[in-house]
């Protein structure tokens, strides 16, 4: 009787540690880089950081453009049109990323390309 209880519990020890491999293996299989990419997402949308505006390329609709472009910086019309003719130019520095958002939005409107930069 005594031998049987022995080689049950024998039986359900070696059920348990081949239970516990096969989650480890799981484990193992998974991405490790997903951690990482997770915070780098977090850290790269975090709005209490400043970021830039930069203006990469303009469409077909530059004068669209470049009466926003006016309105956004302050600029005159000869400023403003430097601005689009040398691209990639800065549009805005130091600012929030919901105010970068809307900058983006506006201008991707009239078919600019626009980059957001920490």
């Amino acid at each position: 009787m005594n031998i049987l209880i022995i080689l049950g519990l024998g039986i359900f020890a070696f059920i348990i540690i081949l239970i516990t491999r096969k989650k480890d293996k799981n484990l193992m299989n998974q991405p490790q880089n997903e951690p990482l990419e997770n915070e780098f997402e977090e850290k790269l949308y975090d709005n209490s950081e400043p970021v830039s505006v930069y203006l990469v390329s303009t469409g077909n609709n530059k004068l669209g453009i470049l009466k926003e472009m006016r309105s956004i910086c302050n600029v005159g019309l000869r400023e403003g049109k430097g601005i689009i003719e040398n691209t990639p130019s800065l549009i805005a520095s130091q600012i929030s990323l919901t105010e970068a958002e809307a900058i983006k939005n506006t201008l991707k409107k009239y078919g600019a390309v626009v980059e957001i930069r920490q």
